[in-house]
């Protein structure tokens, strides 16, 4: 157990060494993965506000207004509008990092074979970018619940949301490996992910799950890191123990995960594409 863990927190800081030393390259990938996803359209990257935008007006449509949802006394009373902003806008952007960096490695298969980039700077781009797009969406969230809870606590959102970034990462990089060798994964991951946010308490909280599905909820690794988001935002309070727990092993599993297939895709990488 001692050596697994030592591998991982090896193979973590192997990474960052590797992203930082590449870091110009990466916010160049970024920036161009930006440019072309909304190349062509007349409001160009400003796409990448709107649709994110029209996406939380839809949700709230439908659950805050037409199902008349409402929060419990464990949510202190908060604004469901609140209350589905801090779990809505970190899900939307794990869910589009997930989507895009699943299949980032085929979509980028030509500049793997001519250029030989490192292949864990295009998965990183893919999580990168949905997280750059979504930040001012972040800093709304940070502006309407300066007033209502200790400023002191909101400076805990930087640090969680770095927590899902790494394990957005690993967990895009295992499905970005997987899908160069079978094309299906990514389409499944797809699927599962989409049906994902209702095994979470974004859309509702956790207080109306039935006590015998709550521990099915943390099966889901999304709902530990969206918990924190409540607890940080909602009730100006650090992650309840539990949910740390829960966040650093499922980050530590797909550490550990993808450092293994990484490790065997090294040198097979570009026949498998």
């Amino acid at each position: 157990m001692t050596n697994a863990v030592s591998a991982v927190w090896h193979s973590s800081q192997l990474l960052i060494a590797l992203l930082w030393n590449a870091r110009s390259r990466l916010w160049a990938l970024v920036l161009r993965d930006l440019r072309s996803q909304y190349a062509g359209s007349s409001l160009g990257v400003y796409w990448a506000l709107l649709r994110p935008l029209l996406q939380i007006a839809a949700y709230y449509f439908a659950f805050g207004i037409v199902l008349e949802a409402r929060l419990g006394k464990e949510q202190g009373g908060a604004d469901y509008a609140v209350y589905l902003l801090s779990g809505l806008i970190p899900w939307m952007c794990f869910r589009e990092g997930v989507s895009k960096g699943s299949h980032s490695l085929v979509a980028d298969a030509a500049l793997i074979k001519k250029v030989r980039v490192p292949f864990e700077l295009l998965t990183a781009k893919a999580v990168l970018a949905p997280a750059l797009a979504y930040l001012p969406f972040i800093v709304l969230v940070w502006a309407l619940t300066a007033a209502s809870v200790e400023f002191a606590s909101l400076t805990f959102l930087l640090p969680w949301m770095v927590l899902q970034i790494f394990f957005t990462f690993y967990l895009v990089h295992c499905m970005a490996l997987l899908t160069a060798v079978m094309r299906d994964i990514g389409e499944t991951c797809n699927v599962v992910v989409g049906m994902l946010i209702f095994f979470s308490p974004v859309l509702f909280p956790m207080s109306r799950v039935p006590d015998g599905f709550k521990l099915l909820m943390y099966i889901n690794p999304m709902t530990p890191i969206v918990e924190g988001y409540h607890s940080i935002v909602l009730a100006g309070q650090l992650p309840s123990a539990g949910d740390v727990l829960a966040g650093f092993v499922w980050l530590a599993v797909m550490a550990g995960i993808a450092t293994a297939l990484h490790e065997r895709a090294r040198e097979n990488l570009a026949d498998w594409l």
